[in-house]
């Protein structure tokens, strides 16, 4: 359990302060601006601003023995930034799992587009993808997607972060260090 940090910020390609849309549901607010049509969880409600960082500036602060297994960000549609800010780590994960679906209707101005993510993956050598129903996990090899899939199953259910490394032991046969980011 030490090995997992929760940090109160939002992951973007930029560090600073921006603005933050609260939608009905708070589940469903983003860093990402509503369209007009948005359903109704991600209709806007009001503005906050918050404190977004790199994910690779955060990183950068973890002591050099850290291995850097999985990566699980659920950013409500801003998933593709937070990769984008990982910069030079992607290369160090062996998993990534993000919320991005293929959706003909979109409820966010820039939202994640898992054909666009797929190819911005490749030259960090993730050679195994998949998309399922609105996540879309990326590895090095097969086995990494199953990594993959059980942090998004531990991330439904957050008391279960304390068991990450029992949960995922069977995959890897090491340790785990996941960083969330909401």
């Amino acid at each position: 359990a030490a090995r997992i940090q929760m940090f109160p910020l939002g992951a973007s390609n930029e560090t600073g302060i921006v603005p933050f849309y609260l939608n009905y549901v708070a589940s469903c607010s983003s860093i990402l601006q509503s369209t007009k049509d948005a359903w109704w969880c991600a209709k806007t409600i009001g503005t906050a601003y918050i404190p977004v960082v790199r994910l690779d500036e955060l990183l950068d602060m973890a002591p050099p023995e850290y291995e850097y297994i999985g990566l699980k960000t659920d950013t409500e549609g801003a998933d593709h930034l937070a990769l984008q800010g990982a910069g030079k780590y992607l290369h160090k994960f062996k998993s990534v799992a993000i919320e991005c679906s293929h959706g003909t209707k979109s409820a966010r101005v820039g939202i994640c587009n898992p054909d666009n993510v797929t190819e911005f993956m490749k030259p960090f050598g993730y050679t195994h993808s998949k998309c399922d129903g609105g996540n879309c996990m990326w590895g090095r090899e097969p086995r990494h997607i199953e990594l993959a899939k059980k942090m998004i199953k531990i991330s439904e259910q957050m008391p279960a972060w304390m068991d990450v490394k029992r949960e995922c032991k069977d995959i890897l046969h090491g340790t785990l260090n996941v960083t969330s980011f909401y």
